[in-house]
């Protein structure tokens, strides 16, 4: 079996990249994976646990700016001859390869419509905070989802709550809609580092929380701020939060300066440390080492981090979502993600840190991984067929 995948690695959208990787190492678990060719990618763009990979190949694609009259000839062709244009390096990688499906988180561009397509539909975000999206932005996701969901031959969804959204909007979809959620990925490289000497590196305190999400607006973190706040006006010391995740908001710019603003004028410096985006080794150590991973979102389509917790071993704190509440998380504690006042008491507990060791996890990682590849081979197979 050969499959192309659109890349991602070169996005900057960390959540589909991260799917991608996870989706190309778990297949890379099975006796015989199948043939995976990361379209629009180089061997230099690829992570570096796929780099080495047997049955993963990068296929760059050569991208040539259009002008307008060579746009309107194209649309003309598309109607003429009953079929979307595609990028010439797409249709040439076809012929050759003998591509048997073509899979996509999202979106799939520049492939033509004749394509047999799968895609991994992420979320319907834009339905629940339309006020977090201008209205170009809306309506073209619309017109993505609709496309989709006319032309792919096969939907899976991370999640049930997401699928049951995608039924509601196109119930037509049924036959071809599957749920398939990814699992953490953790092999032993990736837990080598000691939990407690990373702790040390970046000068945290033994008691200590990890947020581990890029700065969206919807994340919510300002809900952890205003916890801390209330902790201090009652007189209590707000614990360390040790922020992880890239600082920007393409919606909202403003975003991360907003939170800075709020630290400052609440004077809580001594309680929030930023640390960007670490090295996988090291997040994963420094989630170990901490009493507690915090997740205040108000939307996600899955959430990799509750999930990542918990195979951690680490105690979860988490905002109640239907997503989050599908994964059976076990000992997590939910709260609402406008209650500011019961997450300070959480933060006011004390938790047993993880007592999980590296060989331990990586084997249930393992397992995880292998049923997830097992089942989207499976998921291929039957798009194949139709």
């Amino acid at each position: 079996m050969i499959v192309a995948f659109r890349s991602l690695f070169s996005s900057q959208y960390e959540g589909g990249a991260n799917w991608l990787e996870v989706t190309l190492r778990c297949l890379g678990t099975l006796p015989q994976p199948p043939e995976c060719l990361v379209v629009d990618a180089t061997s230099e763009s690829l992570p570096e646990s796929l780099r080495t990979a047997a049955h993963v190949q990068a296929v760059p694609l050569e991208h040539v700016a259009e002008s307008r009259s060579t746009r309107l000839v194209k649309k003309v062709a598309r109607r003429v001859q009953n079929r979307s244009w595609e990028n010439p390096g797409i249709t040439k990688l076809a012929e050759e390869k003998k591509v048997d499906l073509w899979v996509a988180f999202a979106w799939f561009a520049e492939l033509g419509t004749q394509r047999p397509l799968l895609i991994c539909y992420p979320d319907f975000q834009y339905r629940y905070f339309p006020q977090l999206f201008d209205a170009a932005a809306i309506r073209s996701r619309e017109e993505q989802w609709d496309f989709v969901a006319e032309n792919a031959k096969g939907i899976f969804t991370i999640s049930e709550t997401t699928g049951n959204d995608a039924l509601k909007l196109h119930p037509q979809i049924e036959n071809k809609l599957y749920v398939c959620g990814f699992p953490p990925m953790f092999e032993m490289s990736d837990l080598e580092l000691e939990p407690e000497a990373i702790r040390r590196k970046y000068s945290l305190p033994e008691r200590f929380f990890v947020v581990s999400n890029q700065f969206w607006e919807h994340k919510n973190h300002l809900l952890v701020l205003r916890a801390l706040d209330r902790l201090k006006r009652e007189g209590n010391e707000p614990p360390v939060i040790a922020f992880t995740g890239r600082p920007y908001d393409q919606r909202r710019p403003e975003a991360f300066s907003e939170l800075l603003r709020f630290i400052h004028e609440h004077d809580l410096h001594d309680a929030c440390r930023f640390f960007g985006v670490l090295p996988r080794s090291e997040q994963l150590a420094l989630i170990r080492a901490a009493e507690a991973v915090i997740q205040p979102s108000r939307f996600e389509g899955r959430g990799a981090i509750t999930e990542e917790a918990c195979l951690l071993g680490t105690q979860l704190l988490c905002s109640d979502l239907p997503t989050h509440r599908e994964l059976d998380l076990p000992n997590t504690i939910f709260f609402d993600p406008d209650d500011e006042e019961f997450l300070a008491e959480l933060l006011r507990r004390s938790y047993p840190h993880s007592m999980r060791d590296a060989e331990g996890i990586a084997a249930d990682s393992a397992r995880l991984a292998k049923a997830y590849g097992e089942n989207l081979i499976k998921i291929f197979e039957r798009v194949i067929a139709r």
